[in-house]
């Protein structure tokens, strides 16, 4: 049996034999540990991996707690996910927009 890295390479290659999909070994590596991060904060199930990757990112368990009451009293993923990164001093990337019409641009 391989331990480490090489353990999550042999997974990649089985998945890709048994799926025809290929993944990394470096992304099953975030995902089984954004996993860890939140295996027991009680999500719904169809809280999506976004969701889970921000909350898994709080330094602080009682971060990832208040955070996660907001799911479970409904708040939907978008608005906690932008919460956190609010929280985390990460500002909402602007895009600029051009009207089709007229061709004037803003930002939205």
């Amino acid at each position: 049996m391989r331990l480490g890295f090489a353990a999550y390479e042999d997974l990649a290659k089985a998945i890709e034999d048994m799926e025809g999909r290929k993944i990394s070994p470096k992304t099953l590596i975030n995902k089984a540990w954004v996993y860890k991060k939140t295996k027991d904060l009680n999500l719904p199930e169809d809280s999506g991996f976004g969701l889970r990757q921000q909350l898994a990112g709080l330094k602080e368990d009682s971060d990832r707690t208040k955070f996660t009451q907001m799911v479970l009293d409904g708040f939907p993923d978008s608005r906690v996910i932008a919460l956190i990164r609010k929280f985390k001093g990460i500002e909402p990337k602007k895009k600029a927009v051009m009207c089709p019409k007229c061709g004037n641009k803003f930002e939205s």
